[in-house]
């Protein structure tokens, strides 16, 4: 799953410098100041880079910023749970602030998407707060590899597609390692708690936890919610 091609990460990063034009965002958890890098010109960038998804089903990729409910798990792991050398698979990862978060915390971390426009942001974030150990990898919720287990497997805001609820219970099931966590989160969307009473339904036992974050440009009401299998 991991992959690294330093040419071809930079060549997107520069495309996406150039088109849309990157800005950065700060936030203090701890002892430790989180830098990420995001989309500025969001508009654009969906309309240039994903006009096949507005015309065929009006919804686009929604990595090009970084979500409160983000920020919010990236809290939870860091002041909540014992990441330190725990191997963390991050899915959907998009700029990868839960998994630099976690990188933060001395985890092990794997960050994935299946846009490699993301992959790059999320791997210039990475060097940004100094997390070089971070591996990256396009994963394909319809097709997944087989490959490791992992203590924690963290993913925010990924459960607001429906179609997508029974790949990615495979997903987490296929991933997760015994006695592993899931931590999942989202600013109590009705799809994202429609997935987690499925989960609930095929055997997964289902702990939700409530956070406010707080941002420069709102505070957000985020549930996270932790998954064990029972």
């Amino acid at each position: 799953m991991p992959t690294d091609d330093p040419t071809l990460w930079r060549e997107r990063l520069s495309e996406l410098k150039q088109g849309f034009g990157l800005r950065w965002v700060s936030h203090r958890i701890g002892e430790h100041e989180l830098r990420v890098a995001e989309v500025r010109q969001v508009d654009r960038c969906v309309q240039a880079l994903y006009p096949h998804c507005l015309v065929d089903h009006g919804d686009a990729p929604v990595w090009m910023i970084s979500w409160p409910a983000a920020f919010a798990l990236a809290e939870h792991l860091l002041l909540e749970v014992s990441v330190a050398d725990r191997r963390v698979l991050e899915l959907g990862c998009g700029t990868a602030v839960v998994g630099v978060a976690a990188a933060l915390g001395g985890a092990r971390v794997t960050a994935t998407d299946y846009d490699g426009y993301a992959l790059a942001v999320a791997r210039q974030n990475a060097r940004e707060n100094g997390c070089a150990s971070v591996q990256f990898g396009s994963l394909d919720w319809y097709d997944p590899p087989a490959g490791p287990r992992y203590d924690l497997v963290v993913g925010s805001e990924i459960t607001y597609h429906d179609v997508a609820f029974e790949p990615l219970r495979s997903v987490l099931a296929a991933t997760v390692a015994p006695g592993g966590r899931v931590f999942l989160s989202d600013i109590y969307r009705a799809q994202s708690g429609l997935f987690l009473q499925q989960c609930r339904a095929a055997g997964w036992k289902v702990t939700e936890h409530h956070r406010v974050v707080h941002l420069p440009r709102e505070s957000r009401e985020v549930r996270i919610a932790e998954l064990r299998a029972r």
